[in-house]
Formats: structure tokens, C-alpha cells, sequence
């Protein structure tokens, strides 16, 4: 599963800049930024939404790609990770620091991820997402393919784009 990004230790191009002040890189487990960005999630899914701890940390982190967006000071405010799923990519775990919001930061990050697996030759990205936040996704593309079910106490859907 590592290898399917090359170069996933380097920051991306320049057209990946929302503004000067983020950058988006896409890193491997090996990563120490990997560390932030599994701090951050438990900010926001342990935190703030009461997903149980135990169910934050799997085993994809140590085999997957992550995206990560760096502020100004190279500290990890927005994160996704990447599991590879034969010829689909599945994307989750997408957080931003409550502090980045509402900035254009969630929409930056899904367009370039979706440019990244449509390069790399995936044919779908597949995504769980909470039902809240289902009408971002539906402005991104994606359509939803199931009913709503129970993940970690939150509602969620399935939902899925052809790249």
C-alpha cells in the first residue's frame, strides 16, 4: 500500500498553495509529520466529536499515504489519509484545526488529493462520510451510494466519485 504516491515525502508544487500561508504536503508513514497529524486527529474526532480513543489509531496508518496541510510555522492543521483498495482509493480520517476553518483549506485539500489518485490511475475515491458534511462532497462530485448508518456514534454515508 506505501508505494502507490511517489514522492511522498516532498512538498507538492506551487499550484498546491492555497496562499502563502499553507502548503499541502503528501508524506508517508515514515513521516514524523505523521505524528501531528494523528495528534490533530484526536483533537478533533477524540475531542471534540467523542469518537471512542481506541478507534482513532488502526492499522492503515502505518500502511498508507497521508495528506497534510502545514500553516506558516510548518505545524500540521488539516490532515487525510489515503488507503489504497485495488484500483479505488478510499479517503478518510479528514480533519481540519478547528482554529483553519472556513477558510477554503477542506475544498483545496479534496481537489488536490482528487488530482493526485486520478493521476496516479485510480478509477474511484470512496469515502464514508458524516452525514453532516455530505452536501461538501456532493459540491466536489461525489454521490452518495448508501443509506445512513452508525460509525463511532455519528451518522455517516457512503459516497463515491469516479476520477
Amino acid at each position: 500500500m506505501l508505494n502507490y504516491f511517489k514522492n511522498a515525502t516532498k512538498p507538492m508544487n506551487r499550484e498546491t498553495n492555497i496562499n502563502s500561508n499553507y502548503s499541502i504536503q503528501l508524506i508517508s508513514p515514515k513521516n514524523p509529520l505523521l505524528v501531528e497529524a494523528i495528534k490533530l486527529r484526536f483533537e478533533v474526532f477524540v475531542w471534540e466529536q467523542r469518537v471512542p480513543i481506541e478507534m482513532e489509531v488502526d492499522e492503515y496508518d502505518r500502511r498508507c499515504n497521508h495528506l497534510v496541510v502545514l500553516d506558516k510555522q510548518q505545524r500540521v492543521v488539516g490532515t487525510l489519509r489515503l488507503v489504497s483498495q485495488g484500483e479505488n482509493v478510499k479517503m478518510g480520517r479528514f480533519v481540519i484545526r478547528k482554529s483553519h476553518r472556513r477558510r477554503g483549506l477542506g475544498t483545496w485539500m479534496m481537489q488536490a488529493v482528487l488530482k493526485i489518485a486520478k493521476q496516479k490511475g485510480f478509477q474511484y475515491m470512496i469515502l464514508e462520510a458524516q452525514t453532516y458534511v455530505v452536501s461538501f462532497y456532493e459540491n466536489l462530485g461525489f454521490e452518495v451510494t448508501s443509506e445512513e448508518f452508525m460509525d463511532a456514534g455519528i451518522p455517516h454515508k457512503r459516497m463515491s466519485k469516479a476520477l
